[in-house]
């Protein structure tokens, strides 16, 4: 993990969630956090998909330096292309279909 920078050595871990529609700006404030957090306070970055649902249903993962990298010329939001569970998306998108 990161480097500790507190009193009792724990490193210290922070969480990036998005909550809402695409909104501007957005992954530049999600790649100026997150690279700071890790580069500057050697933090660990969780990326938390699907807005609270993804926090309640514990799907999220570890962000790295590289993941941050690129992102600012994406469209829509970075969770969007990355951490979302795409095949769980596949079998919801199916399940619509069903419906119409």
């Amino acid at each position: 993990m990161g480097k500790s920078n507190n009193r009792k050595g724990t490193p210290k871990r922070i969480g990036i969630l998005t909550a809402g529609g695409d909104c501007p700006g957005i992954n530049a404030a999600i790649r100026g956090v997150g690279k700071t957090a890790i580069v500057k306070y050697g933090m660990t970055v969780v990326g938390i998909s699907d807005g609270y649902a993804g926090l309640i249903h514990k799907e999220y993962r570890e962000l790295t330096e590289s993941d941050l990298s690129g992102i600012l010329t994406l469209g829509g939001t970075y969770w969007a292309h990355r951490v979302r569970n795409h095949s769980r998306e596949r079998r919801r998108m199916s399940s619509a279909n069903r419906c119409l």
